[in-house]
């Protein structure tokens, strides 16, 4: 198992998932989780598997904790309260509450891309690792420092005192800091006590806090995720966004219930702005709504909290892409939209398409050394010498497989390798799983060849196995060099191809609806033309491609 692209995906979105539902108590939220934010494409295959898996996560941790009733590791059950989500009048403060989250998350989405693109330009300057692990470290102790300070400060400059409910441990300089003995600092309580039970403080009644407290800690813990979101050291971003967004939604119903509706209870609206804040900044709407019923165990609110999301998603998709779509572009991983764009249906396969490098079925292995030394692709179609038709797709691990175990053929006649310009790199191959046609190890020594001027053949009588500029080449004996390698019998025979008059929308749709990472294109008398990857669906190339004034329909 887990020996191709496809399993090893499917694999790190059930780990995602089970590892999220694990941490709420959240099996049906972690698949939706998973199935909205962490793959690419979803299929109908992946729901049970899924779905075992996160059940299992949390059975786990109920035997944990020996007991059914506790099956999560942040528990944020805040028990029953007394539910006034139900007049319609009320209807307005839910819109209210989630523009509002679609405005502040969107701002924070805008502001932390632009630290991380701004941490990426000074990390990019510098050249030498030692160094640069050190400013890593140096930048995340700094900010560390920097965190600690503003919240300490906070607590003695801006914190109010609260008479406490009896004397001892209670009232331990932790949670009293400056107050006169007997009473207990609100914002020391939120901000330098255990998360999730600040949380569940909020959730559970926000008027035992004053609403500048609250306003206080929703706005400090907003700013400070703002430039420590995307530090070296993990920092988390789900339970700082609930504590962020329940702390300034349990301040709005203290407002409302003070100018607004008498009758409410604030802490419903700590739930509602928890979602908001959750939904304008990570987008993720129906397994937030599941998580948070799940989580909490609150499920009289779930049609405000959808009302509020919904809300919050659109607002929020007006202004700004979502945290993780502004991460991923920061850091240029080839991660496709479910959905095509309209304007895709004028367009045809050949407008996006890189020029293809093709290679026979029965290749001379000197060339194909000498393809894989010089190509960065990481896949080849496969055509007929004599026409030129397009017959099977192979891999580069697969033709390094078929070098290192000498899969040759007797073949007296001349095969030729057709090497044509292109000018986009393909995905580059997982360096920590490569397979060979045996299964067995590939041993490289990462790091010997530094550049293609460097690397030369290293043995007279082995292969040898080594990266180049990210990609897995081979050497091979010289004697070898002039036998032919039997390609045939290791393509992909079934590989989808489509014309090169195709529709784009309907290529960007099957390229992810079955999870490819090459995608050929032919022409109408079936010769290969070109290959269609991730990076040629990137938003970022198509929209080059369709500026461009050499570009037409």
């Amino acid at each position: 198992f887990f020996r191709n692209d496809l399993e090893r995906r499917h694999l790190i979105s059930i780990g995602a998932a089970a590892g999220f539902s694990s941490a709420f108590g959240a099996p049906v939220g972690g698949l939706l989780y998973s199935m909205e934010e962490a793959s690419s494409f979803f299929s109908h295959d992946m729901l049970w598997k899924t779905l075992t898996a996160t059940c299992i996560a949390t059975f786990c941790i109920a035997c944990y904790y020996g007991s059914l009733s506790r099956y999560s590791m942040l528990s944020l059950e805040i028990g029953l309260v007394d539910s006034s989500l139900t007049h319609l009048k009320e209807i307005p403060t839910y819109f209210v509450l989630g523009a509002a989250g679609g405005i502040i998350g969107s701002a924070f989405n805008r502001l932390n891309a632009y630290t991380n693109k701004l941490r990426k330009v000074f990390y990019g300057t510098i050249s030498d690792r030692g160094k640069l692990l050190t400013f890593k470290v140096a930048e995340s102790a700094f900010l560390s420092l920097l965190t600690s300070f503003t919240m300490l400060s906070a607590v003695i400059f801006a914190g109010r005192c609260r008479p406490g409910e009896k004397d001892g441990e209670e009232f331990r300089f932790l949670h009293r800091y400056n107050c006169p003995p007997g009473q207990t600092s609100e914002l020391g309580i939120l901000l330098f006590g255990s998360r999730e039970e600040s949380i569940k403080e909020i959730l559970t009644d926000p008027e035992n806090f004053s609403p500048n407290t609250l306003l206080t800690v929703g706005l400090l813990v907003l700013s400070l995720m703002v430039i420590t979101f995307g530090v070296a050291l993990p920092t988390g971003m789900f339970m700082p966004s609930i504590l962020t967004g329940s702390s300034l939604g349990g301040y709005a119903g203290l407002i409302f219930k003070k100018y607004y509706i008498s009758s409410i209870h604030p802490s419903d609206f700590s739930l509602i702005g928890a979602a908001a804040f959750l939904a304008g900044s990570q987008r993720n709407i129906v397994s937030l709504c599941v998580i948070l019923m799940e989580g909490t165990g609150n499920t009289k609110s779930i049609i405000p909290v959808i009302i509020t999301v919904v809300c919050a998603r659109t607002i929020g998709d007006f202004l700004s892409e979502g945290i993780y779509e502004e991460l991923i572009q920061l850091r240029d991983y080839p991660y496709l939209k479910h959905e095509s764009k309209p304007q895709y249906d004028i367009y045809k396969a050949r407008t996006i398409m890189s020029s293809a490098v093709t290679i026979s079925s029965g290749a001379n292995a000197g060339l194909v050394e000498d393809l894989l030394l010089e190509a960065p692709h990481n896949a080849f179609p496969v055509v007929e010498k004599k026409s030129g038709s397009y017959i099977g797709m192979v891999r580069r691990d697969q033709l390094v497989a078929a070098l290192e175990n000498k899969l040759y053929m007797d073949n007296p006649s001349d095969e030729e390798i057709v090497i044509s310009e292109s000018n986009c790199n393909l995905v580059d191959i997982d360096e920590n799983n490569l397979s060979s046609l045996k299964n067995a190890a590939f041993h490289v020594d990462d790091g010997v060849y530094r550049s293609i001027a460097d690397w030369r053949p290293t043995t007279e009588n082995t292969t040898t196995l080594s990266w180049v500029n990210g990609n897995v080449v081979i050497s091979i004996p010289p004697h070898e060099r002039f036998r032919f390698i039997d390609v045939g019998s290791i393509m992909n025979k079934s590989a989808i191809c489509v014309q090169e008059d195709s529709p784009l929308s309907r290529v960007f749709n099957i390229f992810t609806s079955l999870g490819l990472r090459h995608l050929p294109v032919v022409s109408t008398n079936g010769t290969a033309v070109g290959v269609i990857t991730r990076f040629n669906l990137s938003d970022a190339y198509i929209s080059s491609k369709l500026s461009s004034k050499c570009c037409t329909p």
